[in-house]
């Protein structure tokens, strides 16, 4: 719908601000605001603080901050390096756990290995396939005969190089 008129303009634009606002906007300050409030039991806060944010970056969490960190930086090294991006999904079964692998950025033709990382950090072979032309939204499957808890990552090597890593979770 086309809207001609100034008036028509102005109040379509503002109603569109206002529902951005209520929608996606409100929400997000909310969080922000009980991110740092002290306490917050009754319509309002009762006191403002940082240490949530201090929680955070020590401890535990500050480790798992710090491998967070880490993980997408290599990954994405990677993938620069590269130009190969991966996705794989896996779900555990009875006699071990079943994937599949999406790969992107690896030319047609080219004959990949998915390496599976296991509980005492050993690189096991899960599967393989050719990246097929004209495929490349494909999943291809692959296995191992432990558990997904035990997966610590995955790697996808093609002639001889790894060429994308990624971390289990």
């Amino acid at each position: 719908m086309l809207v001609w008129s100034r008036s028509g303009r102005i109040l379509v634009w503002t109603f569109g601000a206002l529902l951005l606002a209520v929608l996606f906007l409100a929400p997000l300050a909310v969080i922000l605001v009980a991110s740092l409030s002290r306490q917050w039991n009754g319509a309002l806060p009762t006191g403002f603080t940082l240490e949530h944010y201090a929680e955070v970056f020590t401890g535990a969490s500050g480790d798992a901050v710090w491998a967070s960190v880490v993980t997408g930086l290599v990954a994405s090294l990677f993938a620069l390096v590269t130009g190969a991006w991966a996705a794989v999904r896996y779900t555990s079964l009875p006699w071990g756990t079943e994937m599949e692998v999406q790969v992107t950025g690896i030319a047609a033709g080219t004959r990949c290995q998915l390496l599976v990382t296991g509980p005492r950090g050993q690189d096991l072979a899960a599967g393989g396939w050719t990246i097929a032309a004209g495929h490349l939204a494909a999943w291809y499957p692959a296995s191992v005969p432990f558990q997904d808890i035990s997966v610590r990552g995955f790697a996808v090597k093609a002639g001889g190089k790894i060429l994308v890593t990624v971390k289990a979770g």
